[in-house]
């Protein structure tokens, strides 16, 4: 009899430990989820492999390696000019209101002129060098330091396109490019000359850039202009 009743407990304590060992289940092995098992106790986690089993005092969890996809960032800097279109048939000429030779009509508000040792591409029309926005950038986070310009160049392009913001002095990317690090930018609005202090924003990307040259417009012609 009391031999039946060891057996009897020997059975049911073996049946409970293969329960206990059962609770301890793997993870299944899916390797795109972070896998933890927690102690229902202490309410301690720890990490474990996506085949590890967890002990028999502790439940399983798991959840995704990817976070959910954050908030939009800021807007960021306009982008640079598209470069101009194929020249103009009948080699047309723009000239100023004195009746001197300002440059070569090229295309679409496009005229082109040799200043010095570059080939520079200016955008005008009747009333003169035509205003718009321009945008220089920093190696700096503040907006010091040297500025530079896209380069028109590394585009392909024959000529640098001049940029004017007050129709008084052009800026342009120099001949010497080099891929640098941008960290912040300033964009200047028609009618407001560079030389103002711009609002300072911050940007980030690595880009081949041309250091800021500057020309004098008004010593090319006097507005307005006229095609012939």
């Amino acid at each position: 009899m009391k031999i039946v009743k060891l057996i009897g407990l020997g059975t049911l304590a073996f049946a409970i430990n293969v329960a206990a060992v059962t609770a301890a289940f793997a993870h299944g092995g899916n390797r795109s989820l972070v896998h933890a098992c927690i102690n229902v106790v202490n309410k301690s986690a720890r990490i474990v492999g996506p085949n590890e089993s967890c002990r028999n005092i502790e439940m399983r969890r798991s959840w995704s390696i990817t976070g959910p996809q954050g908030p939009q960032g800021p807007q960021g800097p306009q982008g640079i000019q598209g470069p101009p279109g194929p020249a103009a048939s009948g080699g047309l000429i723009v000239k100023d209101s004195l009746g001197q030779v300002v440059g070569r009509w090229n295309y679409d508000y496009l005229m082109v002129r040799q200043v010095g040792a570059d080939l520079l591409n200016f955008l005008v029309d009747s009333k003169g060098f035509r205003q718009g926005y321009v945008t220089v950038y920093y190696t700096t986070p503040d907006c010091t330091g040297p500025r530079y310009m896209y380069p028109f160049r590394s585009f392909g392009e024959f000529y640098e396109t001049v940029l004017t913001s007050d129709g008084q002095t052009g800026y342009f990317a120099s001949v010497d490019v080099q891929e640098l690090a941008m960290r912040s930018y300033q964009q200047f609005v028609t009618g407001q000359p560079v030389s103002a202090s711009g609002n300072c924003l911050p940007t980030f990307f690595t880009e081949k850039m041309g250091l800021v040259s500057t020309i004098d417009l008004l010593s090319l012609g006097t507005p307005p202009f006229t095609l012939e």
